[in-house]
């Protein structure tokens, strides 16, 4: 299936749709994964391996032998697994539970923002920075969210950072949709790079100087074993501005990991300053019950590990917190 075939029939079920976007967007790729022939003749252990992210595991067809009789001999018959396959399967067998994550945490940021006040607090205009995007789902939480709740922001840019091309052009098609359906004005930006490729000088250039920045970091922290690029990714961060506050919304899946927790630990060591305010969140465990209609995929109470802080960059060197 081509992107523009993807698209088409995702608008299709978002257009008819009685629910919400995303649960359209969710519904329409499990309903590709059941109803692909390819998918059929494939074990799904065989496909599942492959779901990893980043840019070598998607980009690229996997061939697949399976051994057959044939008159007494062995012979093979190969199926192709491509970078669509993989990206239907990948949001088939996890996107329930990642937006359950993303939609629990981002609705936590929008009930506490109100109640920080002092002397920064978030613009009504903002951009969003999503870091390895995936196929969006960050970001299309927090615009399912921000609609439910009234739009009481406005979202002028969205950067997407991801360095796998099939997968950013899914969450670009996805948060267009998503856009067109809500009305939204917001202009999206493709940045088909690594993490530790972007630095604050690229993300400033996609960004509005007064806006507060939203940088999404959805089941990515726990994805990376190496624990100098979480630093690294800190340190290439956007620094923000000297008046309003920006945000850092992050969720990983395993609910006893303390990379979130290192990580935010980061921020200090590198002069940013991180609210007490959002401490209370840091290690929260949720647990979800995922759709009936999704859980002939994955039927597993999902539970996770959730960081939300506001930061900026301490210009003046001062050890106090916000």
């Amino acid at each position: 299936m081509t992107n523009e075939e993807y698209k088409k029939y995702v608008k299709n079920e978002i257009e008819k749709t009685t629910t919400n976007v995303i649960t359209a967007i969710l519904q329409s790729n499990i309903n590709m994964f059941k109803e692909d022939e390819t998918i059929k003749k494939i074990l799904t252990p065989d496909i599942f391996k492959y779901l990893k992210s980043g840019k070598d595991i998607i980009d690229g067809d996997e061939i697949i032998p399976y051994p057959f009789g044939d008159n007494g001999k062995i012979s093979f018959v190969s199926h192709a697994i491509t970078p669509h396959h993989k990206c239907i399967s990948y949001v088939a067998a996890y996107g329930a539970g990642h937006l359950h994550r993303l939609l629990y945490l981002i609705n936590k940021f929008f009930e506490e923002t109100v109640n920080i006040g002092k002397e920064k607090t978030l613009t009504k205009k903002v951009d969003i920075i999503d870091f390895g995007c995936g196929q969006g789902l960050a970001t299309l939480s927090f615009l399912h969210t921000l609609q439910l709740k009234g739009n009481p922001i406005e979202v002028s840019n969205i950067i997407l950072i991801e360095p796998s091309k099939y997968a950013i052009d899914r969450a670009s098609i996805n948060i267009q949709l998503a856009i067109e359906k809500y009305g939204l004005k917001s202009k999206i930006s493709l940045l088909n790079k690594r993490i530790d490729e972007v630095d604050a000088i690229i993300i400033d250039s996609y960004c509005e100087p007064k806006n507060s920045n939203i940088n999404l970091f959805g089941h990515v922290i726990d994805a990376i074993d190496d624990n100098q690029l979480i630093g690294d990714i800190v340190m290439n961060m956007y620094r923000g501005h000297d008046v309003y506050s920006n945000y850092i919304i992050a969720v990983n899946t395993t609910s006893d990991d303390n990379k979130l927790r290192d990580f935010k630990n980061d921020f200090w060591e590198r002069n940013y300053l991180v609210s007490n305010f959002f401490r209370k969140f840091l290690g929260d465990k949720q647990t979800f019950d995922i759709e009936r209609r999704v859980r002939k995929v994955r039927n597993t109470p999902i539970s996770g590990n959730f960081l939300l802080t506001s930061i900026y960059y301490n210009t003046s060197k001062s050890d106090e917190s916000i």
